[in-house]
């Protein structure tokens, strides 16, 4: 079973649904051309429709995106794909700059093709992995502690013993004080 939530009443309105709320039942009754959904108040405190029936799909499919468009727009929007797969997944805005600018020659695409990829397949999925680029880190101000006085007191002398220590094939200074025993 999984849960549905209202994202946007003007949403809901816009398509033609009313919506009602229910102080008895402290729930919100959303009123389509078929049929009315009950958005109880979850133990979370949000509105939501348990979903429990087999069958019952709430996303966007690709056949219900494309009711709206023709067949031969259908195959611009496919050639539209195929051609941003072949140029090696740039983002949308690229591949819409080079379109534009003419920047590949022979290319079948327009400005509307891709448009209508995008409105009926989604993002390229390749076009989007692996473009995130590494944030640099914050800077980390080392903080000086003063050492204690007595501490300073007695280990006045310090013997430091060094040697070199190979792991893996890295060379690696390693040093001991002997009084003190820190590496």
């Amino acid at each position: 079973s999984g849960i549905a939530n209202i994202l946007s009443f003007a949403k809901i309105r816009a398509a033609g649904c009313g919506i009602v709320y229910n102080q008895d039942r402290d729930a919100f009754i959303v009123k389509g051309p078929t049929k009315t959904i009950n958005f109880d108040r979850l133990p979370s405190g949000l509105y939501g429709h348990r979903v429990q029936a087999a069958g019952v799909c709430l996303i966007d499919t690709v056949d219900s995106l494309a009711a709206g468009y023709t067949p031969r727009q259908l195959a611009t929007a496919k050639s539209a794909c195929r051609a941003m797969s072949m140029m090696g997944s740039p983002s949308t805005n690229t591949f819409c700059h080079m379109v534009r600018n003419n920047l590949v020659n022979n290319c079948p695409v327009t400005m509307k093709s891709i448009c209508m990829a995008n409105d009926v397949f989604g993002p390229d999925v390749a076009s989007l992995q692996g473009k995130m680029t590494r944030r640099r880190p914050d800077r980390v101000d080392p903080a000086f502690v003063d050492v204690p006085p007595e501490i300073l007191a007695r280990n006045l002398d310090v013997t430091v013993v060094a040697d070199l220590m190979f792991v893996n094939g890295l060379p690696f200074l390693v040093t001991v004080s002997r009084n003190i025993t820190l590496i």
